[in-house]
């Protein structure tokens, strides 16, 4: 038998909202980073920064001078058997979340905010054998 280790109160259809309302274009996701970061932190999470160089400018178009990073998290405690993964940047041009009575719509909603938005709450079905 096995029981929830963790429940979550994340609702990921607000957290993509927020996401895709935070610009970030490829070279230029640390808004979103940043963003994930405290987010994730508020939520118990142990959070931390993983650097990413920026590429050369001359040999890469569009490319950024801001800071870059992952953002690698993990529940307090931990050691996970399983990470899940996605990516933060939305190709460009930018455009926030508008949504109807049925769909959300923006750069990131379902590549890849709304991926990160999904994965989120999936500590709840972690297990742990009894």
């Amino acid at each position: 038998m096995s029981t929830p280790i963790h429940t979550s109160g994340i609702d990921p259809i607000a957290l993509t909202r927020e996401l895709v309302n935070i610009e970030s274009t490829t070279y230029h996701e640390a808004p979103a980073g940043h963003f994930l970061y405290e987010f994730l932190l508020e939520q118990g999470y142990e959070v931390e920064k993983q650097p990413v160089p920026q590429p050369d400018l001359a040999t890469t178009p569009g490319g950024g001078t801001g800071e870059r990073f992952n953002v690698y998290a993990a529940m307090a405690g931990v050691t996970p058997d399983v990470v899940l993964s996605t990516h933060m940047d939305t190709v460009p041009p930018f455009f926030g979340c508008t949504e109807d009575d049925e769909f959300l719509y923006g750069r990131g909603t379902c590549d890849a905010k709304g991926i990160i938005a999904a994965q989120l709450p999936r500590r709840t079905v972690c297990v742990r054998p009894e």
